[in-house]
């Protein structure tokens, strides 16, 4: 982080986010196609490693951003308060901080839900999201083009079962 000192609309900036995922261990169960799964473990894991990088490097860089906005509206509500006589900064930022904790307590009831999360691997380019990794000749590419060739063809022919 930086502090923004001559920019009034932040407290500070996120100048850099790093992330490192050490280790990471996944299991694919009930695959038919156990040997390519084990081949392919390596990179599936960089891959999947590289996403979880990014995401928790967006959610930071996010939640700094969205914690300034809320350092910047109680610094304003602060100088407000210093120019207006019958208020002073304490009321302001008590009453601030107190609708923050009513806040705080309707969602955390809903925030305590059992989570199930999955991993999912979604086999349409248009989807990816490091899209300039990947070889145009890939798997999730020929996966992509054979769906579109399914919806097309001569009569009940479809151009999908045709061999390249």
């Amino acid at each position: 982080m930086v502090s923004a000192d001559k920019d009034k609309s932040s407290v500070f900036k996120v100048k850099s986010v790093r992330v490192k995922v050490d280790s990471l261990k996944f299991s694919i169960r009930d695959s038919k196609h156990d040997i390519l799964y084990k081949t392919l473990r390596p990179l599936a894991t960089a891959l999947v490693k590289k996403q979880i990088q990014k995401a928790v490097t967006d959610a930071i860089t996010t939640g700094m951003e969205y914690v300034d906005g809320q350092l910047v509206a109680v610094r304003d509500r602060a100088n407000e308060a210093r120019t207006s006589p019958d208020s002073t900064s304490a009321d302001v930022l008590r009453v601030a901080f107190q609708g923050r904790k009513e806040d705080r307590e309707e969602t955390g009831s809903a925030r305590s839900v059992e989570r199930k999360s999955q991993f999912k691997v979604v086999a349409k380019r248009n989807s990816a999201i490091l899209p300039e990794h990947g070889h145009p000749s890939g798997w999730a590419t020929r996966a992509q083009d054979r769906a579109e060739a399914a919806g097309t063809g001569e009569s009940w022919h479809s151009d999908a079962c045709v061999s390249n």
